[in-house]
């Protein structure tokens, strides 16, 4: 959530510098969107709440059988194409190797 603030606090630089940021939760669209409006956010927050994409792009994080919050993501960084295509995905700051646009072409255009 802190990462969420600091993103809010840069919002209009990063559009004066022609970023588009987006958030992607697992909570339902409701929540996202109560969670949104309550940091006075302008960027696109988006619901993975059935974890679909969480799914298709493999970042589910192990947890032991049964686990009451369901899956869980890993935290990864994805820079995106215009046509919504992943062109790399970081895993903190090192980019995660293997990855092509090709591969999750349609993953975020369906969120």
């Amino acid at each position: 959530m802190c990462q969420l603030r600091h993103h809010t606090e840069l919002q209009d630089e990063l559009a004066v510098n022609y970023c588009r940021l987006a958030v992607v939760s697992t909570d339902p669209p409701d929540v996202t969107a109560a969670f949104r409006s309550g940091l006075g956010a302008t960027f696109s927050f988006l619901s993975d709440h059935e974890r679909k994409a969480i799914t298709q792009l493999d970042i589910v994080e192990q947890t032991a059988p049964g686990f009451r919050h369901g899956l869980v993501a890993l935290p990864y960084t994805f820079a995106l194409a215009p046509d919504l295509t992943i062109h790399r995905i970081y895993n903190g700051r090192a980019p995660v190797l293997g990855v092509t646009s090709a591969s999750n072409a349609s993953v975020f255009g369906g969120l």
